[in-house]
């Protein structure tokens, strides 16, 4: 799975969660370090933690979360995934990693 292709790889209703997550502006404190670690909070019925790793190809190298959640790849995730698009593509010519 990668930045390019994560919304086809993904259970509609665990996508769907996640981009409301995102357009409610409940992404917070996105960090992207140069090593293609990122770290984020996400505001939902907690405050959750999600780190996120992706390649210089942009794989999805491994991603975690610390909801309680039972998906793997939980909402929280995805609204993560689409901040860093996010950034990535308003970015393009720009460094973005911090």
């Amino acid at each position: 799975m990668n930045l390019s292709n994560f919304r086809s790889k993904i259970s509609p209703v665990i996508l769907e969660r996640g981009k409301v997550y995102y357009h409610n502006n409940s992404v917070t404190d996105l960090k992207m370090m140069e090593n293609g670690l990122c770290f984020a909070s996400v505001d939902g019925s907690g405050e959750y933690d999600v780190d996120i790793t992706i390649s210089e190809n942009g794989e999805i190298a491994d991603y975690l979360c610390n909801c309680q959640d039972e998906n793997y790849l939980c909402h929280h995730i995805v609204a993560v995934l689409f901040s860093i698009e996010e950034v990535l593509s308003s970015c393009r010519n720009e460094k973005v990693w911090f």
